[in-house]
């Protein structure tokens, strides 16, 4: 087998491009939003993947995995949604240094 045709092959450097460009998006987003809301982002690869597959490759979605995907859909909505927790109070810097230090005691 000609493993250097497949690696060369369009469709897959295409899919590696789309892997890398997909890794770059996830990583931006996580830079700038909490862990809390991005992390659950992933799981709308699932429905994502399986739209594509249905759109692009014909193959069959059958009515359990249409339920499937929108609990998917609709878990990844409710939990993205919530409202942010409150941020617990921040310690001073100086209170911070006085009780670090050995002349603050």
């Amino acid at each position: 087998m000609d493993y250097l045709h497949i690696f060369t092959s369009p469709v897959v450097l295409l899919g590696l491009c789309c892997y890398a460009a997909n890794l770059f998006l996830y990583l931006f987003v996580i830079s700038r939003a909490r862990l809390g809301f991005a992390y659950p982002l992933i799981a709308l690869n699932y429905a994502l993947v399986s739209v594509l597959a249905w759109r692009f490759f014909d193959e069959p979605i059958s009515r359990q995995q249409s339920v499937g995907l929108a609990i998917i859909i609709l878990g990844v909505v409710v939990f993205a949604t919530q409202p942010e927790p409150a941020k617990a109070h921040a310690v001073e810097p100086a209170a911070e240094q006085s009780l670090a230090s050995p002349a603050g005691r």
